[in-house]
């Protein structure tokens, strides 16, 4: 028998989970066991560990020289597995459940714990996080709600989850195999697509057609592969699928493991340096190599092209039309902003993209729009065959190609060119006299369907019909496609309505209505001031309603439109204490520029600006930090306070601007007729005028011009001020 150092050592996969041998009087009896094995399938039993007490769901993650393990009734560490230092572990506090608790480390190199907490007898458990400090081995913070979008979850049971970071985006995995995704660990979620239908555990509108539920979904990364392992409790224990890190859309059916005992909720550690005798998760779809170089047009050398935002960069390609990258930009201090001029080079994906324009953005931020042109696109017009072939001869594609390249005085620059399929001959008349570019419009217009796809100096033909080729992929919609839309259209729908009320006899001879018309009214007092933060009853003897926070008339949390046509002003009623924790906690200017939140909340409020609105935009964008609150100013003033008065003054600005101009650029367009309706719609003193005209990722939100890649600020904003209690 190995110890549990040596499986970790020697094994590709070693399983840390549980043994379960419940009895009437502990149902939830386990036995915390350890596993091993090659190929995911066939599992070796190493050791159990009577010593964690019955720890159920366990999770193991290594930490520096030691190994942390924590789950439901539990958290130690060890770096021997013989001897287990006791953690202080989460509270349950008001919950009555507290379970499956998880280590994973952020983007940022900083540790938290995700764990489910409620109470099941009603069927309602919801995700939340703490803050774990692996130097102090102290829980910081405990009991921040992870948030979804609207309608993307349909499951109130939302036990056992799981973060996993692939690729620098937040997977969580929910138990039922509900996968999500975010750009920030706590949220907002949003549903992720996969060819498989979830299989929740109960109070779930979705039928999975299989006996029982799988529960305790853990996600990793194995080489080029993702797993996702779960627990079928009434039948195997574990059960896993397969897919790639470049495709999780598609994955494998369901695979059984075997092993000695019924393997259950548990976490699976992948050791690299072992080769796994696992069949391996092949795409053979094209790759995309992200890294760039940039040559000044008089430099001998190249440099890595890093001063750009990579959220902004863009691959534009149509057939026979355009061929370009576009991206945004900034002086990072690297010699590869130096390089941003015309007619610099840039190496990407195997190919050469020439510089072709440079539009410095007009607010002031020093960022730079660059589009580069593909080389042959950009330089094919200096190619020019002179002499002329007079009269109507007969040609092959090879023919042309070869007339005006293969000639060095016509093409003294390097072009070369290759052609893929079949072509018949055609007939051109008197062929030269005219440009390389020239040359490819007669070729496309001579043999119809022909696609001309340069890559670096080569120009490669392709014959109608092989240029696609089938590689077994799918387009997702909102994940793959920026021209992918989805309509709705109501204009030829008409419901009415011929409502018929009772007769109401007035037997003591009063007037029906009491209050004179108006029931939101108290004897003539009403205490619904906008942005008191108090009571929204009235102030008349005899209420004894509870006292609710303040919600501004009008401001709404309903959808992301109901929440742009809300005032800027607006008190959405949220608890304040908890949403200045959250994000004090969260937000990354807050703790770079040593900013006290409730004078930054006094500050905006005394502005005319919700603060509710203007934390929730600033988390959604954060960085970097040159630059102003909500991202607007590329620089910011030496006062935060003083900053976000400017950043309010701007936000008035837009907001009651006179005229109205959606923001563009980065995919985002609006037709006249578009901007003619949202003009109508939010009117001025709205969270949309500005927003519409201040970021086109708003536009593309409400245009729903490919909302996921850019994200959906608005609608996250909605799911934060939810989670700090706010309502409509």
């Amino acid at each position: 028998m190995i110890s549990a150092l040596e499986a970790l050592e020697n094994y590709r996969y070693t399983y840390f989970g549980f043994m379960s041998h419940p009895t009437d009087k502990n149902p939830w009896q386990a036995t915390p066991m350890m596993a091993v094995s090659n190929n995911l399938v066939e599992w070796e039993e190493v050791t159990s560990f009577d010593e964690l007490e019955g720890l159920r769901d366990g999770y193991l993650k290594k930490i520096g020289d030691y190994y942390y393990i924590i789950g439901t009734g539990g958290f130690y560490k060890t770096n021997d597995f013989i001897s287990f230092t006791p953690l202080k572990g989460l509270e349950k506090g008001d919950f009555k459940d507290l379970w499956a608790p998880e280590i994973f480390q952020a983007n940022d190199g900083s540790y938290h714990i995700v764990y489910c907490a409620g109470d099941s007898s009603t069927g309602v458990l919801d995700v939340y996080l703490a803050s774990f400090d692996p130097e102090t081995d102290e829980i910081i913070t405990q009991n921040q709600p992870v948030s979804f979008y609207v309608d993307d979850i349909d499951n109130t049971w939302k036990i056992d989850p799981s973060i996993t970071v692939i690729q620098g985006t937040y997977y969580l995995t929910l138990g039922g195999n509900y996968i999500f995704s975010s750009n920030d660990y706590i949220g907002p979620y949003q549903r992720f697509p996969v060819n498989f239908a979830p299989t929740p555990q109960k109070f779930g509108s979705h039928d999975s057609l299989i006996d029982g539920w799988v529960e305790g979904p853990e996600m990793f990364v194995d080489g080029d592969a993702v797993r996702l392992f779960a627990d079928q409790t009434d039948d195997n224990g574990l059960v896993f699928r397969s897919a790639t890190v470049s495709n999780m859309f598609d994955w494998t059916a369901i695979e059984k493991t075997h092993c000695s005992f019924k393997m259950r909720h548990g976490s699976i550690v992948v050791n690299d340096s072992i080769n796994a005798s696992v069949p391996a998760e092949v795409d053979d779809a094209p790759k995309i190599d992200d890294k760039m170089t940039i040559q000044g047009l008089h430099d001998k050398h190249p440099v890595a092209l890093t001063c750009f935002m990579k959220n902004s960069f863009q691959w534009q390609y149509e057939d026979n039309q355009t061929n370009q990258i576009q991206f945004i930009a900034y002086n990072d201090g690297s010699p590869s902003f130096s390089c941003i001029a015309i007619e610099s080079t840039i190496a990407f994906n195997n190919d050469l993209f020439i510089i072709k324009n440079i539009e410095e953005d007009d607010n002031g931020s020093e960022l730079y729009t660059v589009t580069a042109m593909q080389y042959v696109n950009s330089e094919i017009g200096r190619v020019r065959q002179r002499n002329v072939r007079n009269g109507t001869l007969t040609y092959t594609v090879d023919a042309v190609l070869d007339y005006f390249l293969n000639d060095k005085k016509a093409n003294p620059f390097g072009f070369t060119y290759h052609v893929f399929g079949d072509f018949d001959k055609q007939q051109i008349e008197n062929l030269g006299a005219c440009s390389g570019k020239d040359m490819i419009s007669k070729i496309i217009e001579t043999w119809p369907g022909t696609v001309v796809y340069p890559r670096g100096k080569t120009i490669n033909v392709y014959a109608p019909g092989a240029f696609k080729k089938n590689y077994g992929r799918h387009i997702v919609y909102k994940y793959h496609s920026s021209d992918m839309k989805l309509t709705e259209d109501s204009t030829n729908i008409v419901n009415q309505v011929l409502a018929i009320g009772a007769t109401k006899e007035n037997n003591d001879n009063q007037a029906d209505n009491q209050n004179g018309g108006s029931s939101n009214t108290n004897n003539g007092t009403n205490a619904n001031t906008s942005g008191s933060g108090n009571s929204n009853g009235n102030s008349g003897s005899g209420n004894n309603n509870p006292q609710q926070p303040t919600v501004t008339p009008g401001a709404s949390l309903a959808s992301a439109e109901a929440f742009a046509k809300s005032p800027i002003n607006s008190d959405f009623g949220v608890n304040k204490a908890a949403m200045l924790r959250d994000f004090a906690a969260r937000d990354h200017r807050v703790h770079a520029w040593g900013v006290d939140v409730n004078r930054l909340y006094d500050t905006v409020k005394a502005q005319g600006i919700s603060p509710e609105w203007f934390f929730a935009y600033d988390l959604t964008e954060q960085d970097p930090m040159s630059w102003s609150w909500l991202n607007h100013f590329g620089y910011r003033l030496p006062d935060p306070y003083q900053d976000a008065i400017h950043v309010c003054n701007w936000i008035k600005q837009w907001a009651y601007s006179d005229g109205f101009t959606p923001a563009s650029g980065f995919g985002a367009w609006t037709s006249p007729q578009m901007r003619a309706q949202w003009n109508a719609e939010f009117h001025k003193g709205t969270i949309g005028r500005l927003y519409l005209q201040g970021t086109a990722a708003a536009v593309m939100e409400l245009a729903h011009e490919n909302p996921g890649r850019y994200g959906r600020p608005m609608a996250w904003c909605v799911s934060m001020i939810k989670g700090w209690g706010g309502h409509a």
